[in-house]
């Protein structure tokens, strides 16, 4: 895994287009499913990019013709 493809919670919701608060509160009452990493003692959250990708595509509704 490369430095670049993990992102912080700020990085993580302006890619998804969220507020921070939105992803703390979505992971604190694991409202969805969305993988996130514990870094450190202090317990730093950082996303993947790849998780947040999977994550958009399995929540996608496709409107049927």
């Amino acid at each position: 895994m490369t430095q670049s493809n993990v992102m912080t919670t700020e990085q993580a919701a302006a890619y998804m287009g969220l507020n921070p608060g939105t992803l703390t509160n979505w992971r604190n009452l694991k409202r969805y499913d969305l993988p996130f990493i514990k870094v450190g003692k202090r317990g730093y959250v950082r996303y993947r990019e790849s998780d947040i990708n999977e994550f958009l595509e399995r929540n996608t509704k496709r409107a049927v013709a």
